[in-house]
């Protein structure tokens, strides 16, 4: 099991659409959610994680404003959202997560993206014991 896929079904039941792909050792994941609230899905993401949190490091950070920008055009404002960056010291494996309030002017939802590295390049084995 991945942190990738341990997340992804934290959130299967608020998500309205949830998908994942994993390549070379890398695993990537992506859920929409339509009618939810942001620190509910940061409860949920913070219990996939906790099983891991004695043997890690995270750290949260917490988004107020910003805006999505594709080619140089904005698309979206983002209202909100967290990034949250772990490392697993046991596998060496490091995780980013962001979670986006995202309004288009007319509606609002959660993305949660989230991309896993299985053997990160941070530090090596020896570095944490």
């Amino acid at each position: 099991m991945t942190f990738t896929e341990d997340i992804l079904r934290a959130l299967q039941d608020i998500s309205g659409i949830s998908k994942s792909g994993h390549d070379a050792g890398l695993s990537v994941g992506m859920a929409i959610i339509d009618d939810s609230d942001l620190d509910e899905v940061g409860r949920r993401i913070e219990a996939a994680l906790e099983p891991h949190a004695s043997h890690g490091e995270k750290m949260v950070s917490r988004l107020m404003d910003g805006e999505i920008l594709d080619c140089g055009t904005g698309y979206f404002r983002i209202r909100g959202g967290y990034v949250v960056e772990f490392y697993e010291y046991e596998k060496g494996a490091s995780v980013f997560i962001r979670s986006y309030l995202i309004s288009d002017g007319t509606k609002e939802w959660i993305a949660v993206y989230v991309d896993e590295n299985p053997r990160s390049l941070w530090w090596d084995r020896g570095e944490r014991g």
